[in-house]
């Protein structure tokens, strides 16, 4: 019946209604019964309830059919659904730039490629490429440093592995970029999963989502984009689920949410190989990793010793299934450790512009070591 709590409060009064007229026939008068009865078996009515039901079990069948196609092709609409919703509104602002047409915070789209330009897909949420402004942000300044280069922004403001393997496939995939990097925020990619819609959400319908597309829409981005607390309390508060994912024994519920970020990004990572495009994990570090004072507060909140934080838990386990499934990876750890000054916005969770401008430099001389033949660095973007 969709998200909306109150929607319940119907369901209940009309089970009640349902209930109530069925229990009828108990307490009424034999013979009304037999008229109601005898009315009802007209043939007027008859045919109008024979083609109501007809009509009724072709909607049944349509919807069976369409979910035994969708576990066949594992088309992912729910999750296409999810990631929709986390798009921005078109031609909304932010920090200074539109959302082109798609709902995506960058320049518009083309399909049609040039053949000397390297086309670059960006995956992630809000921490990383959502963070800053069109100057600021770290993948504007990899295009603008790097020659021959061209980056789509697919950030959405909350999202995780899920949404991006359905973004692949539905959104990325027919502008044929040459790689895709999915940026794996650490403060939320692996402890937070969107939820897809109920049983009784009528979103989660294929019929639905197949008929009407977007118009069921409702986004949901300007609540989720990246945002400062008011104070140091509120921010504690929203961070202090950051933990769980390097606590150590890893808990049982910790386990089975890795076996999901792992199966989401063999998904990602199979697609792309399928379609001849290069997936690239770019791995960035949460906030409790490099802000030893934040580290510090969360524990002493969670009645938990530092001991007990395996810090670099989540990049152990990422390497080795990137290894093992042969992606390649960016890990910007060490190299935010070394780095001086904040890397994240006050009381908040995205990139700084120290972050992002550390983000680009390791992107650009990434780029440049992989594809040395094709690009190269930007004149005069090098000497501002």
């Amino acid at each position: 019946f969709g998200p909306d709590p109150s929607v319940r409060h119907f369901f209940r009064v009309s089970l009640a209604f349902w209930y109530t007229a069925s229990l009828l026939p108990l307490v009424v008068d034999a013979a009304l019964v037999d008229r109601v009865a005898a009315h009802l078996k007209r043939r007027s009515l008859a045919v109008t309830g024979r083609a109501a039901y007809y009509v009724a079990l072709t909607f049944v069948v349509a919807e069976v059919c369409l979910r035994v196609y969708g576990l066949v092709a594992d088309d992912r609409l729910s999750a296409r659904m999810l990631a929709r919703q986390q798009t921005l509104t078109p031609g909304t602002e932010l920090n200074g730039r539109r959302a082109n047409d798609l709902g995506y915070w960058d320049k518009p789209f083309q399909l049609q490629r040039q053949s000397h330009v390297l086309r670059v897909a960006a995956l992630g949420d809000a921490t990383a490429v959502l963070s800053g402004t069109p100057q600021t942000n770290c993948l504007s300044q990899l295009e603008a440093r790097v020659a021959n280069v061209e980056v789509y922004n697919f950030g959405l403001a909350a999202a995780g592995p899920q949404e991006y393997a359905a973004q692949l496939r539905h959104d990325v995939a027919p502008y044929q970029p040459d790689l895709v990097l999915t940026f794996v925020s650490l403060n939320t990619d692996v402890h937070e999963t969107l939820a897809l819609p109920g049983a009784f959400d009528w979103r989660g319908l294929r019929l639905v989502q197949h008929g009407l597309g977007d118009a069921v829409i409702t986004r949901q981005a300007n609540d989720r984009l990246p945002a400062c607390f008011d104070d140091r309390q509120r921010y504690l508060q929203a961070a202090a689920r950051q933990a769980s994912v390097f606590r150590t024994p890893i808990a049982s519920e910790m386990r089975d949410q890795w076996q999901r970020v792992f199966a989401e990004l063999t998904d990602l990572a199979d697609q792309c190989r399928q379609r001849s495009i290069a997936p690239v994990l770019v791995l960035v570090p949460a906030r409790i990793q490099v802000d030893r004072p934040l580290r510090a507060e969360l524990c002493r909140r969670a009645g938990l010793a530092e001991a007990q934080l395996d810090l670099e838990l989540p990049q152990r386990k990422l390497l080795a299934f990137a290894a093992q499934s042969e992606i390649a990876v960016i890990d910007l750890l060490p190299h935010f450790r070394a780095a001086e000054g904040a890397l994240y916005a006050r009381n908040a969770q995205h990139l700084s512009d120290v972050g992002n401008s550390i983000t680009a430099d390791v992107l650009c001389h990434w780029l440049q070591g992989r594809y040395a033949d094709q690009v190269g660095i930007d004149a005069l973007a090098a000497t501002q």
